[in-house]
């Protein structure tokens, strides 16, 4: 076998040996990565069949050699010319190794604008408003028996709130057939003014409340007022709207306007169609993700709507939980063969909220650190090459007088330039390519100049910290020993 075909055997047998190895660790490191981040996972889709196994492990040792024989045939080939061997460099392979290095920052860069860009989503989601406030809050599910009359459960809820009120530390105190982020679901079509809407997309959601309801949540009232005493059994049916209906269905002026409320399931009573006058329009409340506060809400008043089953409502100073067994107290000194369930707080009804965007901001955070690492092992590896080729020439002008600064630019000056071509390169890239994360956005645009050049400059910087080491094994290299080899 000639020389040069052997030459090209051995460095392909090295590679392939290296980057079997390779697979290996990283498909031990995957599989625990893949452990410690299981709960992470679980929001999605068929989470529990995310599994390394041998399939996966085959694939990626397949992938590793087609990667080796790509990125190592041609430079096996080049080092096979007598010119390569002898230390000579062709200003081709000169522009072929700077362009690797523009193209591993281009796309490291798009990479970290699309994670800069979804992180900044969740902190959005995070600080957007949810339509009333989660904080102190302590919550308690109470079903009263099938058995039960209008007038004893009625009673009951009365009595549960008077008790709780009275206990130090607690702020308001309500009652609620559901909360915004669960309950029992009863809906409606709404109808306003007896005509039946042209819109109707969605049906809205009946929550039965008592009038202390709104302060407890904090849920502001935008027009008209709330519930009061006067709102019983035998007055005129009111109900209070969410500003999601009073502008779908009433032009933004739903107060003083009516609509039908159908009889209700789980009432005490036989209840019937009745029409009721809006008296309040209050803020909508986010159920099903943060910032996305449209859902539609009629509220009526607990005393002339009761139902057999409610939510207790407390509004604290300080931790709820800490208030739970005054809870639970005050529904066993009243109503004793009650069951109370879901004693949580509020915070924790509505953390599901973040959740989700929470465990990908996480992994997207991941996953952009390990792109910050690997483009800086990659510029390393690079910058790395380019000194080592370039230790003869350097040691040549550093016997002649050359200084330190000196050998810096000469090998920072490439490397910089081709640096700062692969970020223009990957903002024009990202400029085309974060368009298709637009639907997933919240609070910031696929454009975003902040997140442009905070993953621009973070870039560059990983690039300059990972020139540092081979700069400095240039500037010390025993320039004796260098010539003596050479």
């Amino acid at each position: 076998m000639h020389l040069p075909a052997r030459i090209v055997w051995l460095l392909l047998a090295e590679v392939l040996i290296l980057c079997s190895i390779a697979s290996v660790v990283a498909v031990g490191i995957a599989y625990l990565g893949l452990s410690i981040l299981r709960p992470q996972l679980a929001y999605l889709p068929r989470a529990d069949e995310i599994a390394i196994d041998g399939r996966v492990f085959i694939w990626a040792l397949v992938l590793g050699w087609i990667a080796t024989f790509a990125s190592g045939v041609l430079p096996a080939l080049r080092s096979a010319k007598t010119s390569d061997v002898a230390g000579m460099r062709s200003r081709a392979t000169m522009k072929w190794q700077t362009s690797l290095l523009t193209l591993e920052v281009a796309l490291a860069l798009v990479l970290f604008v699309g994670a800069g860009l979804l992180i900044r989503t969740f902190a959005n989601l995070r600080s957007a408003p949810l339509g009333y406030d989660p904080s102190n809050t302590l919550t308690g599910f109470l079903a009263m028996p099938e058995q039960s009359n209008r007038s004893s459960a009625e009673s009951i809820y009365t009595r549960i709130r008077e008790r709780l009120q009275a206990v130090p530390g607690v702020r308001s105190v309500a009652t609620a057939t559901s909360v915004p982020t669960g309950g029992v679901d009863m809906s409606m079509e709404v109808e306003p003014d007896g005509r039946v809407a042209k819109t109707r997309a969605a049906t809205a959601t009946v929550n039965i409340v008592s009038d202390e309801y709104f302060r407890t949540m904090g849920i502001h009232l935008r027009v008209g007022r709330s519930f009061k005493e006067a709102d019983r059994s035998g007055s005129a049916p009111v109900a209070i709207v969410s500003a999601s209906i009073a502008r779908k269905y009433f032009d933004g002026n739903a107060v003083g306007r009516h609509l039908r409320v159908p009889a209700l399931n789980f009432a005490l009573t036989d209840a019937t169609d009745v029409w009721a006058e809006v008296v309040g329009v209050v803020d909508s409340v986010a159920v099903t993700s943060a910032g996305q506060t449209n859902a539609e809400h009629v509220y009526l008043p607990e005393a002339q709507s009761p139902v057999r089953f409610t939510y207790i409502l407390l509004r604290t100073n300080g931790d709820p939980m800490l208030f739970a067994s005054a809870l639970r107290r005050a529904v066993a000194a009243e109503s004793p063969l009650t069951p109370l369930d879901e004693v949580w707080s509020m915070e924790k009804r509505t953390a599901f909220l973040t959740a989700v965007p929470k465990r990908a901001m996480w992994l997207l955070g991941v996953f952009a650190g390990l792109a910050g690492a690997l483009a800086a092992a990659g510029i390393y590896a690079v910058c790395s090459y380019l000194a080592a080729q370039r230790r003869r020439e350097a040691a040549i002008r550093a016997a002649l007088g050359a200084g330190p600064l000196s050998l810096t630019r000469t090998l920072w000056g490439k490397a910089v330039r081709s640096i700062t071509a692969g970020i223009v390169l990957g903002l024009v890239s990202a400029f085309g390519l974060t368009r298709f994360l637009q639907a997933l956005l919240f609070g910031v645009g696929n454009l975003d100049p902040i997140t442009y050049a905070v993953a621009a400059v973070a870039l560059f910087v990983v690039a300059l910290l990972a020139m540092i080491d081979p700069t400095t094994r240039l500037i010390t290299m025993d320039i004796a020993g260098v010539l003596r080899q050479e």
